[in-house]
């Protein structure tokens, strides 16, 4: 635990100067190459992704109240069972929507280098997760925050990789699905926790 609280520390820094700046540099990079279509594809995303991922989650929101319904009536292992699979949708989103956003920009032919398009592509795919974590928390949810704290350092991780071996695209999903596996179980032992009998 002393190690993962170490890494967070450490990427911490890092993870604010790519919530301020990273857009930013990236659109100004892509622009001044004439890859304009990038930076309209991060304002569209802007418009439509929380919509589009709220619609999205609408199945996950369904299981958790089902499962918030089971531990409520004192079917605890119903209730975490359903809240396992509730979570597990979200993260498995989490790590489509990333892919998705990542190939939607890497797809596209491009005057820029990698690194201004991953900026951009960051910023994209964890982007909606921050917003809609900033009004789950505002609900007093606070299972999201973490979530996107690790997707962005499981990001930050792929990108750094795919910088190093941009042939190598597949190793992508590897850092980002680590996250999201790491925040899977963390979510469940919060549960576990929190529906103690």
């Amino acid at each position: 635990m002393k190690a993962i609280l170490k890494v967070f520390a450490t990427m911490m820094p890092l993870i604010m100067i790519l919530n301020a700046a990273g857009g930013i540099v990236g659109g100004i990079w892509t622009a001044s190459n004439g890859d304009w279509w990038a930076v309209a594809y991060v304002i569209l995303g802007m418009v439509l992704s929380p919509f589009v991922i709220s619609i999205a989650l609408m199945p996950s929101l369904a299981i958790g109240v089902a499962g918030a319904a089971a531990i409520e009536r004192g079917r605890l292992t119903a209730g975490r069972g359903l809240f396992a699979v509730s979570s597990l949708f979200t993260n498995v989103l989490m790590l489509g929507w990333s892919l998705f956003v990542t190939v939607a920009f890497l797809g596209h032919s491009r005057h820029s280098p990698l690194f201004p398009i991953l900026l951009l592509a960051y910023g994209a795919s964890t982007g909606p997760w921050a917003f809609l974590a900033s009004k789950d928390q505002q609900s007093g949810n606070e299972f999201s925050a973490l979530g996107v704290l690790l997707i962005q350092v499981g990001y930050i991780a792929a990108a750094a990789m795919l910088l190093l071996n941009p042939t190598n695209g597949l190793f992508f999903l590897v850092p980002i699905g680590i996250a999201m596996g790491v925040n899977w179980l963390f979510q469940q032992m919060l549960m576990a926790e929190m529906t103690k009998a």
